[in-house]
């Protein structure tokens, strides 16, 4: 939940990508399936709360999480709710319009959610005491990072490198999880992938929204194996 980058490949397919910088005992241990009404939600599920940074359901809809709003933050010694648990609730809502406005945020960590569907990119920031809406440009690409790894040089110093690697212009599913497995200048605390005292990069997630399906795909780092999951939009899903 800490760099993502979306990526729009055609008028109907998109991919949106997530690295996650966690302490080593929180890696996903499994693809969850949470079952909303007539609708299923598909995740890598957070080992210590249950929760996830990164889920997609049948209907087409996407949702990435970042730790942090516009600024570092001071954490509390508590929360109402874990963010994890949040971006699963907010499959429960008919849509990011709702959601925003009928959610209920009090007592929740700072956090930068990005939901798209379609041809809508929402990109919503809670300090921990307002909301911040965003709709931007779902035909443009993007990278966020998380505030509270990073400081503003360190994003900016992202936002180069994806700047750079546009250029190149190869955006096949493997190009960008090739992009968001670099660790640039060889430096282990700053780069895409990070080894610093404490926490490193967990995963890569992406979620490849086509026409018809989703696959979503959790390379897990320390174990270093793949899951894969085809999530057919309104019909039966398949393991592959």
């Amino acid at each position: 939940m800490c760099n993502c980058t979306y990526i729009p490949r055609s008028n109907k397919s998109f991919v949106l990508c997530s690295n996650r910088d966690e302490a080593p005992n929180r890696a996903a241990t499994q693809i969850g399936i949470l079952k909303v009404e007539d609708r299923k939600v598909y995740f890598p599920q957070d080992k210590q709360a249950s929760g996830t940074w990164m889920a997609a359901d049948n209907e087409g809809r996407c949702v990435c999480l970042l730790n942090g709003a516009d600024k570092k933050h001071l954490r509390a010694d508590s929360y109402r709710i874990s963010r994890g648990l949040m971006v699963l609730d907010y499959f429960s809502f008919k849509d990011h319009v709702n959601f925003i406005a009928e959610y209920n945020f009090a007592g929740i960590e700072p956090f930068t959610m990005i939901m798209v569907k379609q041809e809508d990119l929402t990109v919503l920031k809670w300090d921990g005491e307002k909301k911040n809406v965003a709709v931007l440009d779902p035909f443009k690409k993007y990278i966020w990072s998380s505030t509270m790894l990073y400081d503003k040089n360190q994003i900016e110093n992202r936002k180069v490198w994806f700047s750079d690697w546009l250029k190149e212009e190869k955006f096949s599913h493997e190009s960008i999880i090739d992009f968001h497995k670099s660790s640039f200048e060889n430096n282990d605390g700053d780069g895409l992938i990070i080894n610093r005292p404490g926490i490193k990069t967990l995963s890569v997630t992406s979620i490849q929204k086509k026409e018809t399906n989703s696959v979503l795909e959790y390379h897990d780092l320390k174990e270093e194996k793949i899951r894969r999951i085809t999530i057919e939009h309104q019909c039966k899903s398949r393991m592959v």
